[in-house]
This record gives structure tokens, C-alpha cells and sequence, in this order.
């Protein structure tokens, strides 16, 4: 029985070189829907903090002759010298519960998990060997979009109809202008007929229809 737990001459041996790791099985460079199987806080060696995450591709939405899930980490920075580093990690950590349908309020890492979101892959070489790597998180803009569109129509029928109401205020006030004419034109003609028949025609006259 040898000392290390296993039968040296038994074991498979794979073609990486000495000290490397065996060939990484990497999926079609596009879109995949990816379930989140775990999210945690974790520190950096130089002092920082990020979110540790694995994504688990299902064999089913791979097209290859593989039948195993494929298993894909991910890091999010949150903590950094660098403030332009946490903000970019902070609006990737947006657009991941996004693309999750998630809230945004009051969220924490713990919503994510056994969420799905779809990941945009792409193939990244690491050490010789070439890698599955998680570019960025797709979400609907298109809804988005959307209600921007909604949300701006109703303003710009509003202002339209402000103009509107602008026009017909004008045009009172110039028919104002006209009756107070037409009103003083009348006076002399009430001070030498002073007929009570007549004032209460006037009246009805000059009466709004409304």
C-alpha cells in the first residue's frame, strides 16, 4: 500500500504539464442561463473584500457531447483602494439582480443564492490553459426602455396640452378686452334710457353660457 492514500500505478495520469492543471472544459463563447449556487463575502490578501460567486451551467443548455453541469466562479470587487474598481464592481452587482429579476431594495448576498440569471461567456486564457469567464450579466433593457418611453409620453401630452390651455387664456383675455370695449361703448346709452327692462337684457347678454 503506498503512503500517499492511493495506488501511484493505478492513477490516470493527464496531459497538463508538471504542476498545472488539467484542461479546463470550456463552453460556446454566448449567452447561458446559470443558476447561482453560492455568494459569499470573502477578504483579499492585500486588504480588500469582494463577493465570491458560482454559477452552474446545466449539461441541458450545452451543446456538447458532455452530460456533467459545468461549474463557473466568479469575483466581484467591493472593497478597494481603488474607487473606480468599487464602483464598477458595484453596478456589476446591480445588473446581476437584474438580471435575476431580484429587488434592489434592502438586497443582500443570501437573495442570490439558487437564483437564475443569464451570463454572457467568453474564453479567457489563464495560465496557458483557456477558461470559461464571465464577462458581464444579461438583462431585459428592453422593458426598461419601455417604460422610459411611457413615462415620457404622458409628460410631453401634458405640455401640450398646457400650450393649449395657454392659447385659450389668451383668447379670453382678448374677448375680456373686447367686452370691456363694447361695455363702455354702452354706458352712455343706460344713462339716457335708464329702462329696467333693458338693463336685465343686457344682463343676459353679457351672461356666461356656462
Amino acid at each position: 500500500m503506498s503512503g500517499f492514500g492511493f495506488e501511484l500505478d493505478d492513477h490516470e495520469v493527464s496531459d497538463a504539464p508538471t504542476g498545472g492543471k488539467p484542461e479546463y472544459r470550456v463552453i460556446e463563447p454566448t449567452d447561458h442561463k446559470a443558476t447561482i449556487m453560492s455568494a459569499d463575502f470573502k477578504p483579499t490578501k492585500k486588504g480588500g473584500e469582494g463577493l465570491s460567486l458560482e454559477f452552474q451551467v446545466d449539461a441541458d443548455d450545452i451543446d456538447d457531447e458532455h452530460e456533467e453541469d459545468v461549474s463557473i466562479r466568479h469575483w466581484i470587487n467591493t472593497k478597494h483602494k481603488n474607487p473606480e474598481v468599487v464602483e464598477i464592481g458595484r453596478d456589476e452587482i446591480v445588473k446581476l439582480f437584474m438580471s435575476c429579476g431580484l429587488p434592489l431594495a434592502n438586497a443582500s448576498p443570501d437573495d442570490l443564492i439558487g437564483e437564475e440569471c443569464v451570463i454572457h461567456i467568453e474564453h479567457e486564457e489563464y495560465k496557458g490553459f483557456q477558461q470559461n469567464r464571465i464577462k458581464y450579466f444579461v438583462f431585459d433593457k428592453d422593458e426598461d426602455d419601455d417604460e422610459e418611453e411611457e413615462e415620457v409620453k404622458p409628460k410631453a401630452k401634458k405640455k401640450a396640452k398646457k400650450k393649449a390651455k395657454v392659447e385659450v387664456e389668451d383668447d379670453d383675455e382678448d374677448d375680456d378686452e373686447e367686452e370691456v370695449v363694447v361695455t363702455k361703448k354702452k354706458k352712455p346709452k343706460k344713462k339716457a334710457k335708464p329702462v329696467v327692462e333693458d338693463d336685465d337684457e343686457d344682463d343676459d347678454e353679457n351672461e356666461a353660457p356656462w
